[in-house]
């Protein structure tokens, strides 16, 4: 959600879109006016991102392109804006509590709700059924403009802490196994990461969270020192298959694919150029089949 300009490609790997699709979106129906650099290359903005994925919701859900090309900007924004909210409609109460204190980010309300729901019913139910879906809805409404980035960090930044002050309270490693979690070059979500952490301590595991952007040297030369049983790391950020194979290729580099675990969107994208000895974690059930061995 950073401001920033894409190029198509970017916005092909960002929105799922097809490139061929997007220039057919401009050229034939004109709903987008990208800036071209001094060689003529596209460059999108925030805002063309926004349209796109309104543009596709609208798409997605039975209006032909032909008519979304006769709506202004402000008409495709209030019927994305509807369809968002019909899905929206059976919301459970903790969602629209926590979704009220992100817009007035009121980070002693999130606190609370996020302390509520993880003491009645736990760290699983409170990641899969409130954090997730909550991330899910700040995307839609910063889709519309509703949600700015400062509101998005505040958020990120609250249950960031909120994570590491619960895996604080876990007991001392038990069962004599290690773990490095981390995040390589360009990497930076790393809510998965910590979800991850807190699971594993709470199993006993003794974790080495090395945290966000390491380099693949420093993965290299902390995995050697540290000895861990495994390495878990997760892959999200928009990229292309070059890249994730360069990525993919300088991690195993630095860790034995038998101990490398990988998670993310990019591990589904690019199945295909993951070694069949490398673990994935695709949902909860593949992380409790791997660290219940």
């Amino acid at each position: 959600m950073q401001k920033n300009t894409y190029l198509i490609k970017d916005l092909e790997n960002l929105t799922g879109i097809k490139a061929h699709t997007i220039r057919i979106w401009e050229v034939r129906h004109n709903l987008l006016n990208p800036l071209r650099t001094a060689t003529n290359i596209r460059q999108y903005s925030e805002e063309d991102l926004k349209k796109i994925l309104n543009i596709n919701l609208l798409y997605g859900n039975g209006y032909k392109i032909s008519k979304i090309a006769n709506l202004s900007e402000t008409e495709i924004i209030h019927k994305a804006s509807e369809l968002i909210a019909l899905n929206q409609k059976d919301t459970p109460i903790e969602i629209k509590n926590l979704m009220e204190a992100i817009l007035k980010m009121n980070t002693g309300k999130m606190q609370l709700i996020l302390n509520d729901v993880f003491d009645k019913r736990g760290i699983t139910i409170l990641y899969v059924e409130v954090i997730t879906p909550v991330l899910k809805r700040i995307g839609e409404l910063w889709q519309l403009g509703t949600v700015n980035i400062a509101q998005e960090h505040i958020f990120s930044n609250a249950l960031r802490e909120f994570i590491i002050t619960i895996s604080n309270g876990l007991t001392k490693p038990r069962n004599g196994k290690k773990v490095m979690l981390c995040l390589p070059e360009r990497e930076e979500h790393e809510l998965p990461l910590l979800f991850y952490q807190y699971l594993l301590r709470d199993k006993g595991w003794e974790c080495f969270y090395l945290g966000q952007r390491v380099p693949f040297a420093d993965i290299e030369k902390s995995y050697y020192k540290i000895e861990p049983d495994m390495v878990i790391t997760s892959m999200i950020q928009s990229t292309t298959p070059k890249q994730f194979s360069y990525s993919l290729h300088k991690i195993l580099s630095a860790v034995p694919p038998e101990k490398l675990c990988l998670s993310g969107c990019n591990t589904i994208s690019y199945y295909d150029q993951i070694p069949k000895s490398v673990s994935t974690i695709h949902c909860l059930s593949d992380f409790d089949n791997i660290f219940s061995k």
